[in-house]
């Protein structure tokens, strides 16, 4: 199961911090087999910025042409930046390519938080190992 962080760019003060904050927490999402992917409009430079301030737990993917965010439905646009950007938005998706989990932040600053997206993340993952008893 992944994650997927889709996030303005790298000049993002609250994508950095939000980003920052989930390779804080990495070993949470870890522990239930869980990985975290975030994509953005970024160039390279940006995307190597994101993944050194990340400590590089978090796999950061660059699509500059703004493609996957323009068939998401995520484009936007900010004053700061002179091509499309993607809203904040969270996907978790699970081994067989199935959105299990989706939110579109209204804002920069609106962004699920670590504690709430491994809950959903530990809630939807697999079982493995772990005896099921029925009620």
């Amino acid at each position: 199961m992944t994650v997927v962080i889709f996030y303005r760019g790298s000049w993002c003060g609250h994508c950095r911090e939000h980003l920052v904050g989930l390779a804080r927490d990495i070993n949470a999402f870890r522990a239930v087999g869980v990985e975290i992917a975030a994509i953005s409009a970024d160039d390279f430079v940006g995307a190597n910025d994101m993944c050194v301030d990340t400590g590089g737990v978090i796999d950061i993917f660059s699509d500059p042409s703004s493609t996957s965010i323009q068939q998401l439905g995520l484009a936007d646009r900010d004053e700061k930046v002179d091509h499309i950007i993607a809203k904040p938005a969270v996907f978790i998706v699970d081994n067989d390519g199935i959105v299990q989990y989706r939110y579109v932040s209204r804002s920069a600053a609106d962004r699920p938080t670590s504690a709430l997206l491994a809950l959903a993340a530990e809630s939807l993952a697999p079982a493995v190992g772990k005896d099921i008893q029925p009620r």
